[in-house]
């Protein structure tokens, strides 16, 4: 028998109590911790002194509803109980509704359940009637947030699912994660094709000889410090990829485009950010005014423990020491997690009006030495064992990340609590930024700009910047 806290006094709490009584488990329950609960043994602080009264072995979190902020707190109370096994329930009503809570819902704490909220699926429906026989074309299907929307998009049973990806491994990963999905889905045809967004040939052919509903634009490079140290190859495959493709678009036929953005693309501060606005203008600019095609840009944070990602980073760090760098003790962002990211862009981009930029609402900001302490906690170390060397913040790195500027946008609500729409001022005439990033990409190829030399790249942040400057 293993003695048992269960965080959590409420339905689902409760209901787990019930059932583990009955079915005579090994966890002996000592009691409710909880701060809300008068029937409670005490409150989430005083976790450490009922682990030493009581000799407590694990902790259940019986709060199917809560995440992220509440998990953190929890590891950061137990930074030096690196014995205590954390168990969870589901991130879902269902197992209250159907009042069905047992130990076989029990998992252990996952790296995603530091971040993220709860999950709206309420127009879940509605976007599978929306996908079902429809022609999916999705771009940087490989990659972490491509792979998710492969997985989401393919639930839903549209008629053909086409991916396309430059990066061989990553294809043959995502071929293999889908097998299982796609036998349950045997009517979609799937094509993975291995290619780039610039090659235009390519993209037209797929377009036409698969007649494509939806565009999803995933495809992008994302590290801030390499895009920083190689602009050429940032704003080809960022932004010159997206306009040619939302030009193919148009010109196909293609009745959708949904452009994946982030929040490093207002008032961006680095040539990635810079790259990604410049993305934007290129849909926003190619689909204006247009009756017959639909476009959505749907801007989010950070995707918690996506490839590459500083979670990443940490981990690696632990498994090879006790040391974990960070740039700086102050700096903030906003995660989410890869599904519950990938939900609300289709829920932006399939469902929402048409037409807009759209800021998805993270949630609090999360302080990334907190979260690095709180990786360590959960990987069984105990934080007095750990060393932080703080590294300083990189070049193109801001301190806290904005979602949407202020100066020039305004945000209103959508059908969806966590969706939001922004509405745009500029005043300079649309016709007059197309024409200044058309001239940037018809002399994209010149060989001042291609040959990676200092001079060449500040020519082209020169013209990147005097596009985005005319958006004020």
């Amino acid at each position: 028998m293993y003695n048992t806290l269960v965080l959590g006094g409420g339905v689902a709490g409760n209901l787990l109590v019930e059932k583990l009584s009955l079915i005579n488990s090994q966890l002996n329950i000592i009691g409710f911790v909880d701060d809300n609960n008068i029937k409670a043994i005490g409150t989430i602080q005083d976790i450490p002194k009922l682990i030493e009264k009581h000799h407590i072995q694990k902790i259940v979190i019986a709060i199917p509803s809560e995440r992220g902020k509440l998990i953190r707190k929890i590891l950061l109370i137990l930074s030096e109980y690196s014995e205590i096994e954390l168990l969870i329930l589901p991130r879902t009503t269902e197992i209250v509704v159907g009042e069905h809570v047992s130990a076989e819902d029990l998992r252990n704490l996952e790296l995603h359940d530091l971040v993220g909220e709860h999950i709206d699926k309420s127009l879940q429906k509605e976007i599978s009637s929306k996908i079902q026989g429809e022609n999916i074309l999705i771009t940087g299907g490989g990659g972490s947030i491509g792979s998710e929307l492969s997985k989401q998009i393919l639930l839903a049973s549209p008629k053909k699912l086409i991916i396309v990806d430059f990066c061989e491994y990553n294809l043959f990963k995502l071929e293999q994660s889908l097998k299982r999905i796609s036998e349950l889905t045997k009517n979609t045809e799937i094509k993975y094709v291995l290619g780039n967004v610039n090659n235009i040939p390519l993209i037209e052919t797929l377009l036409k000889s698969n007649k494509i509903h939806t565009i999803c634009h995933a495809s992008a490079y994302k590290h801030v410090p390499l895009v920083e140290s190689n602009v050429y190859e940032g704003v080809l495959n960022n932004a010159f990829s997206t306009f040619n493709l939302a030009m193919l678009a148009k010109q196909c036929d293609v009745k959708n485009f949904i452009l994946i953005s982030t929040d490093k693309a207002v008032r961006p501060y680095n040539i990635m950010g810079k790259t990604k606005k410049l993305a934007e203008l290129a849909v926003e600019l190619v689909f204006k005014n247009s009756v017959n095609h639909n476009f959505a840009i749907v801007r989010f944070g950070n995707v918690f423990n996506s490839s590459g990602s500083a979670v990443e980073l940490f981990l690696s760090q632990l498994n090879t020491g006790n040391t974990i760098t960070i740039t700086d003790p102050q700096m903030t962002r906003f995660f989410m997690t890869i599904p519950e990211a990938v939900q609300l862009v289709l829920q932006a981009g399939i469902v929402a009006s048409k037409n807009s930029i759209y800021m998805l609402k993270m949630g609090d900001p999360v302080n990334i030495m907190e979260l690095a302490k709180c990786i360590a906690v959960l990987k069984h170390n105990k934080l007095s064992d750990i060393k932080f060397e703080i590294t300083g913040k990189r070049s193109g790195e801001k301190i806290h990340e904005e979602l949407f500027d202020n100066s020039t946008e305004t945000i209103e609500e959508s059908i969806h609590p966590r969706i939001f729409k922004i509405n745009h001022q500029s005043h300079t005439s649309p016709d007059n930024i197309l024409n200044e990033l058309t001239n940037l990409f018809d002399n994209l190829d010149s060989y001042e700009i291609q040959n990676h030399s200092s001079t060449g790249q500040q020519i082209l942040i020169n013209q990147i910047d005097k596009i985005i400057s005319l958006c004020h």
